[in-house]
């Protein structure tokens, strides 16, 4: 079976990039042909980033540059559609289409698909789901849509990737084959508001160990790309609150990079918080990390999935998180962490500051963390993907 990921940059930073090589690596074990599509014309391969298979080939083609004067009409429109919404209906998909996506693009990765013979591609995020959706009547294999964030954060919350492109996706996810999704919640929404049916397939875990956290570290951790919708800004500010209220000598330790770095440091200074919250470069051994941490705190404004929530489990760290659609899905019902209404950051510093207090109940949860991270267990994800894909192919 011969299978292609279609995505902008599988050796970026992120956890898409993670799930994608981590994935493409079991379907190697399984005696798959695999290749990765990239669109990133900046692209720098290093398989070792996140220990992409050697087996694993990856095809770069780079993403068409279109002339000044038509990038700026389709830029015009994008910015009249975010506004007034005009776009988004069905009378004018052509037209959005062609907004959104660029013609030549569109042939060549039609034309690399066909060349190579997939049986099947999986468009990986919103925008490549939608690509393929596209160029399906073009293609002789079969498709499939990854969503790799929250419906909420496609389409409804103040930063949305995706605002009014909500015709574009009912359109084009329906020529799919598949459509796959992260969690139950997200499913019901395609379904109900963009009459898309959908399957739910987990992330796998991305390391195994033997190890866990001694609960004896006195940090707290939280990891993943420095932007605003991971919501450090407000942890920061949760974490003042958390000093104010304890004698102990906790820290907070953020594992990542991004653009929002500089202000986060700054917000550290002004509190003066800089000896005891210190952000830690991206790295690819976030396990350490968590063995040396006690408790992980999720403070997304949005979360499709939350792979780092069940790498922190496996390590057998209680969670304390906003209720995201994802970490919800991954440990309501397992007492193995507390969900917070979202941007209550109050209760969020109250809920620590429990655990903090008192060590038999974070033994306790640490216990049922590591029981649940086994549901994600990467020999049991892929047996699902492939039974999918042998399904439709």
């Amino acid at each position: 079976m011969k299978i292609a990921f279609l995505c902008h940059n599988v050796f970026s930073n992120g956890g898409v990039q993670r799930v994608v090589t981590n994935i493409s690596n079991l379907f190697i074990d399984m005696g798959y042909d695999v290749d990765i599509i990239c669109t990133d014309k900046k692209i720098l391969i290093d398989r070792t980033k996140y220990q992409l298979n050697n087996k694993v080939k990856v095809i770069n083609v780079e993403r068409v540059e279109e002339k000044k004067i038509i990038y700026l009409y389709k830029k015009l429109l994008r910015g009249i559609n975010k506004f007034t919404n005009i776009l988004n209906r069905p009378m004018f998909i052509k037209l959005q289409t062609n907004v959104y996506y660029k013609k030549r693009e569109l042939d060549e990765i039609a034309d690399t698909i066909i060349r190579n013979k997939y049986h099947c591609v999986i468009g990986c995020e919103g925008y490549y789901s939608v690509f393929l959706g596209i160029i399906k009547t073009k293609l002789n294999c079969k498709t499939i849509g990854w969503q790799h964030s929250s419906y909420d954060a496609y389409f409804t919350s103040k930063n949305k990737y995706y605002g009014n492109r909500e015709n574009l996706f009912k359109t084009y996810l329906n020529l799919l084959d598949k459509n796959i999704v992260l969690t139950k919640s997200d499913k019901l929404k395609y379904e109900k508001n963009l009459n898309v049916f959908s399957q739910v397939i987990y992330n796998p875990l991305s390391f195994s160990n033997r190890n866990i956290s001694n609960q004896q570290n006195k940090v707290i951790i939280a990891a993943g790309r420095l932007v605003y919708q991971k919501g450090f800004d407000m942890l920061i500010e949760i974490f003042k609150t958390i000093k104010e209220n304890t004698k102990e000598e906790w820290k907070l330790h953020i594992i990542g990079s991004g653009d929002e770095e500089s202000k986060l440091q700054n917000l550290i200074l002004c509190n003066n918080l800089n000896d005891y919250v210190k952000i830690f470069p991206f790295t690819k051994d976030i396990e350490k990390y968590m063995l040396s941490a006690d408790i992980y705190a999720m403070t997304s404004r949005n979360e499709g999935f939350g792979l780092v929530v069940t790498e922190a489990l496996q390590c057998g760290l209680p969670i304390v998180t906003f209720e995201t659609s994802g970490p919800v899905e991954i440990i309501e019902g397992y007492e193995c962490g507390t969900i917070v209404k979202r941007y209550n950051k109050d209760t969020f510093a109250e809920k620590i500051l429990d655990l903090i207090n008192d060590e038999d109940k974070r033994t306790k949860l640490s216990r049922n963390a590591i029981k649940r991270a086994s549901m994600f267990n990467p020999n049991i994800i892929i047996k699902e993907w492939d039974r999918l894909i042998k399904s439709i192919t």
